[in-house]
């Protein structure tokens, strides 16, 4: 039953980027569910009538066809389809409903992934200058220390992360993937 259901689902993505390619409006109603909406990887939520204006306009960020997923990729619930794929850099999920008898794109949302960062050695007596208060936002105050030869970030009630250096000033936290620079010391 789930392998039926995850070849219906695949259809779906191949009729929407057929309405997609010849702008078929008609399609492209049918095919979106009534509360769509599209999380960009930019944070701006469009609805149904936009990512059709969109697709209707040519606007580049609308009317790019959509990866199909493996069926191994698409989970099924029931009426429900989930898919998780990567596409240049970004994680796109998607949800797919069964309403009236046929399949719908109910939501999707892409977030950017994180770059790959390469921490780099530096002098570890250099890990010393760094300790102390750091503003990181207006009344927004931050401590580093030095555990061993990490130096670890601790902002207002937030928790502990360790920071790995990207240059001799410039270091990403670990656990968050927060980036900063050596500045504005209390």
């Amino acid at each position: 039953k789930d392998a039926k259901v995850k070849e219906e689902v695949q259809k779906l993505f191949a009729d929407l980027n057929e309405a997609i390619t010849k702008k078929d409006h008609a399609a492209l109603e049918r095919l979106y569910a009534a509360e769509f909406q599209f999380v960009r990887p930019s944070g701006a939520i469009i609805n149904k009538a936009a990512q059709i204006n969109g697709i209707m306009a040519n606007d580049p960020l609308s009317s790019t066809p959509v990866a199909v997923p493996a069926a191994d990729r698409l989970m099924v619930y029931g009426d429900v389809v989930v898919s998780r794929i990567i596409v240049r850099g970004t994680a796109i999920s998607s949800i797919f409903v069964r309403k009236d008898g046929r399949w719908q794109l109910l939501h999707a949302q892409g977030t950017r992934l994180a770059p790959e960062r390469n921490p780099v050695m530096i002098d570890p007596q250099l890990l010393d200058s760094f300790l102390g208060k750091y503003q990181f936002g207006p009344g927004a105050v931050a401590t580093v220390t030095r555990e061993g030869d990490s130096l670890k970030w601790r902002g207002g009630n937030r928790p502990t992360v360790t920071l790995l250096p990207l240059s001799e000033t410039h270091f990403f936290a670990k656990e968050t993937e927060t980036e900063i620079d050596r500045k504005s010391v209390v």
